[in-house]
């Protein structure tokens, strides 16, 4: 969780990560796959790989996880 913060404090820098933030989108625990979410969508452009798996999240039953999601696409 922590270290999805960070990371997305770094931005385009983290871009790295981006395989390790897409599959914690899938997390059984919510805070981690909003804070992935976030991350990525802090990192930006480089993170469009991540697209369809914040798409699935923008389904999530928890509304602050879908605006997350939402927030990571735009």
């Amino acid at each position: 969780l922590h270290a999805a913060q960070i990371l997305g404090r770094f931005g385009v820098a983290a871009r790295a990560a981006v395989p390790a933030l897409s599959a914690a989108l899938v997390d059984s625990d919510a805070g981690v796959r909003g804070a992935a979410g976030a991350a990525l969508g802090q990192i930006g452009p480089p993170a469009s790989v991540a697209t369809p798996a914040l798409v699935r999240l923008a389904a999530d039953s928890r509304p602050a996880l879908r605006r997350t999601a939402l927030d990571a696409l735009v």
